[in-house]
């Protein structure tokens, strides 16, 4: 055969390639053309001309199934707790930024001492005010209420005391007792 031959030759060092007349070219029996990839013939595939792999597969399909389904859900897992924790980190910051522009400003105003109502109590009405009309315009005095918070004293609303009320809803006012209203929270 001309391949036995041209191997002989190239062993013992009697063929000698010259330009594109190679070994190869020699073999297959067509000359090498630039652009084209040289091939053993039409019909002949890897396994045909190499011949079937001596190593079979490390894995069986129902192995590879089963490792791919613990991958996925290995990073499934691993997805859901980063998008948790970046939602949980979000959600605090924005609720950080909610809660500062909602908390009041520290008031210049000092804070207002409520004192105890007078002892004259009518039953007049839900809340009772002063039997004269004119009373009422100048009855009400601002107030202010804080809470301690950690360290320091916050305020939280604005509103209206008045000290002649002595029932609100239909409920006497105890003598430590006073009719608010609130104005600004």
């Amino acid at each position: 055969m001309l391949q036995d031959a041209l191997v002989e030759q190239s062993s013992q060092g009697q063929f000698t390639p010259e330009g594109r007349q190679d070994i190869l070219a020699a073999a297959i029996g067509r000359p090498e053309h630039p652009g084209r990839v040289r091939a053993a013939g039409p019909g002949v595939g890897i396994t045909d001309y190499f011949g079937s792999s001596s190593r079979q597969p490390s894995y069986s399909y129902s192995d590879t199934q089963r490792m791919t389904e613990e991958i996925t859900k290995k990073v499934r897992q691993d997805l859901m707790q980063e998008i948790r924790a970046e939602v949980r980190a979000e959600f605090q910051m924005l609720y950080q930024e909610q809660f500062q522009s909602m908390r009041p400003m520290q008031s210049p105003i000092e804070e207002h001492v409520v004192p105890p109502p007078p002892t004259g109590r009518s039953g007049k009405g839900s809340c009772s005010a002063s039997a004269i009309p004119e009373d009422d315009m100048d009855d009400g005095s601002p107030c202010l209420l804080y809470i301690l918070e950690e360290d320091e004293m916050v305020l939280v609303a604005r509103g209206t005391e008045f000290r002649s009320a002595t029932v609100c809803h239909g409920m006497q006012l105890l003598e430590d007792e006073v009719k608010v209203s609130v104005d600004e929270m």
